[in-house]
């Protein structure tokens, strides 16, 4: 009996055999010699890549299946166009590790508490050693003063030699930086010639590294050379500047300390507590970057998802000259970059041990979404996006619509203090919520990149859910939990919860509207335990501040800069502040022309809050603010046990103020997921101990 086929359905067989899923099976055990199926599997991701390639194409729908295990990568993983449709999938984070580090060879003993690797072969790879992990736990280059304390600088002189050619074409200066008498001895425990010897200077908002050429240590100067320095970036005790000097030999003083002996091929170490020679594994980071997703303007890479992998130990190699200020670290590169980018997807990737960002959705990056990731000791921050320009074809160049959500950003800022937790640059329609920052000693969250009322494409970010803390630490100024810039139209900023923000100097701020901040709304935050104030304006127009609950911010509740009086700044209404030590209000609070109303105002030890010596008839009668406003106790249920619930119902309907839930700020998920992103108690300890300090100085 002759058997006729329906073309419909041998159609419908071809279409479902072409777009049927391909997996290509890698695992430590296995043969790139191999075909690549579940018994054979291939041994290198490289190879699954070929793989992919050559059967699929821009058309293919491929799955690369990584088994449990470490997969070294010693160049980063390159995916373009011809890779588009790919899922490069692993068994879970911790379990399948893509890893660019390379282990050292086993420390032997020069004497007790120091030891020494040699680092010979190693040299074939280029450059210094930056960043080295022992058993897993960043070292750190030997430094004075040691951890987180640092010195003040003093003056810094600066002088530009016009006269030679190379200095004006590359504009460079030479600055002498005074260092405290306290630094004397410890330059001349160094070397005569401080080959190597770097100083950090950490002024403001911002870091310069620069190599030391010359020092003199009976009088405490450094020479360095560099560019000029600019009036918002100096170097001296006016900058707001701390500093530590790192990378010689003399300094090379506590548990977990490294230095690297060029001229001898020997890394030297002194081992932690608990650490066993012959035990300890030490890495050395080799490949700047681990994935690279590009695409072009005509080509672009889309639809690629990674997931449930490590990627770990990224390296970032100082140059000779040092490094040069940039805001928010913003220059330097990550470890997985995306440009020309749509739809591209990372879920439950966790990147680690890196000496530069995590993640970056750069140029052209649209609809890319970054998942349930966790992204912790890190050089640089964790997800920026956009451009630090305004792209010049901004219609089809300006990064927009992608999502951060839900995601640990912990432990950043180890190459570059200044690094952000999230950063949206030049970018638009983009969404940051349910995530948990903290342990950086800048700004959690910052959105826009245009300083003052020139154009800024930054329009319409949502900023939501998040949960920043453990900010700052004593170390840079002038940052907050959340940080704007430039006309926002659109930009929400709602439902976070801020607390613990602590500056060096000034600017330890929750909500920071910087230069030029027009259009945002900002409502249904918790924002308590800042150093300068709650919330802080420096200068935009339009914004909104409403139904937002500040609590014991310990200057001062509230502050503004700069007097604009041809426009209405901000409307600050409905809002509840609570607080039990400081002032009500700082700098030029009672100049700027906002509006304020519906506001509650109370003081918890007893006294009335008081507006810097007016009370608040004499307050309402001299700038016409806060006639609706009141002075009453909103009854928060337990501040000391982070309920912050108030319950003064009456009170709350006079005000018209709208009950919000400021613990549904950060991750959500799993008991497991929620259980990492709490805060270590001896790191909480830590802050408690330097804020403490602080404040007593």
């Amino acid at each position: 009996m002759k058997k006729f086929w329906n073309p419909l359905l041998l159609l419908f067989i071809v279409a479902q055999s072409l777009c049927a899923e391909s997996v290509i099976y890698v695992a430590p055990n296995g043969n790139d010699q191999n075909q690549g199926d579940k018994a054979h599997p291939l041994l290198t991701l490289q190879k699954a890549l070929e793989l992919s390639r050559r059967q699929g194409g821009e058309a293919g729908q491929t799955t690369i299946q990584l088994a449990e295990g470490v997969y070294p990568v010693f160049h980063s993983i390159q995916l373009s166009s011809q890779d588009n449709g790919l899922r490069i999938l692993g068994a879970g984070m911790g379990k399948t590790r893509i890893s660019g580090g390379v282990e050292l060879p086993p420390f032997q003993q020069v004497r007790e508490g120091l030891w020494r690797a040699d680092v010979g072969p190693l040299m074939a790879f280029g450059g210094d050693i930056c960043q080295l992990f022992v058993n897993g736990e960043r070292a750190v280059c030997a430094r004075t003063p040691n951890g987180l304390e640092t010195f003040r600088t003093g003056s810094a002189e600066e002088w530009k030699p016009d006269t030679m050619p190379d200095i004006q074409r590359y504009r460079m200066a030479v600055q002498r930086v005074e260092l405290p008498e306290e630094v004397s001895p410890v330059l001349k425990k160094a070397k005569a010639s401080p080959s190597g010897m770097r100083l950090v200077v950490l002024h403001a908002w911002d870091m310069t590294r620069r190599s030391v050429q010359s020092f003199s240590a009976d009088s405490a100067y450094v020479y360095v050379t560099g560019q000029p320095m600019h009036v918002w970036n100096r170097m001296d005790r006016a900058g707001a500047s701390l500093c530590y000097l790192e990378n010689d030999r003399s300094f090379l003083d506590a548990p977990g300390e490294y230095f690297l002996d060029q001229g001898e091929g020997y890394l030297y170490y002194i081992p932690r507590d608990g650490e066993v020679i012959g035990k300890a594994t030490a890495v050395v980071p080799v490949p700047s970057q681990l994935v690279e997703m590009k695409g072009t303007a005509k080509k672009w890479i889309q639809d690629i998802r990674l997931e449930n992998l490590t990627l770990e130990y990224s390296r970032y190699s100082i140059p000779w000259q040092g490094n040069e200020p940039n805001q928010g670290a913003c220059l330097a590169d990550a470890s997985v970059s995306a440009e020309f980018a749509q739809n591209l997807t990372l879920w439950n990737v966790e990147v680690t041990h890196t000496g530069n960002w995590a993640i970056e959705l750069g140029l052209a990056s649209r609809d890319c979404r970054v998942e349930h990731c966790y992204l912790h000791d890190l050089g640089g921050g964790g997800v920026k996006v956009g451009t630090s320009g305004i792209p010049d074809d901004e219609e089809h160049e300006l990064a927009r619509g992608n999502v951060v959500v839900n995601n640990i950003i912990r432990q950043a800022g180890e190459t570059f203090p200044p690094a952000v937790g999230i950063m949206l640059r030049n970018a638009s329609d983009n969404e940051v919520t349910h995530n948990d920052i903290s342990d950086l000693y800048y700004t959690g969250i910052s959105v826009g990149w245009v300083w003052g009322y020139s154009h800024c494409p930054s329009v319409r970010n949502t900023i939501k859910y998040n949960h920043i803390h453990h900010i700052g630490w004593g170390i840079l100024s002038d940052m907050g939990g959340i940080y704007t810039l430039g006309n926002s139209e659109g930009t929400q900023v709602s439902y976070n919860r801020i607390h613990d923000i602590y500056s060096y100097g000034y600017g330890g701020w929750g909500l920071y509207t910087d230069e030029g901040t027009t259009g945002i709304l900002m409502e249904n935050n918790l924002v308590y335990n800042c150093k300068s104030s709650g919330f802080h304006q420096h200068y935009g127009k339009d914004n909104v501040i409403r139904n937002n609950i500040f609590v014991n911010n310990i200057k001062a509740q509230l502050e503004a800069t700069r007097v604009e009086p041809d426009h209405l700044p901000f409307s600050f209404v409905g809002n509840i502040l609570q607080y039990s030590e400081g002032q009500m209000y700082g700098i030029n609070w009672d100049k700027v022309n906002f509006q304020s109303d519906r506001n509650v105002y109370w003081r918890t030890d007893g006294e009335l809050p008081s507006w810097n010596g007016l009370s608040f008839e004499e307050w309402k009668e001299r700038t016409g603010k806060d006639l609706h406003s009141i002075i009453a106790d909103p009854q928060l249920q337990n501040v000391a046990a982070g309920d912050f619930t108030p319950r003064n119902k009456k009170l709350l309907r006079k005000i018209g103020f709208k009950p919000f839930d400021p613990m549904q700020a950060g991750v959500e998920g799993d008991g497991e997921w929620i259980r990492l992103a709490q805060h270590d108690p001896l790191k909480s300890q830590l802050y408690d101990k330097i804020v403490e300090k602080l404040k007593n100085e």
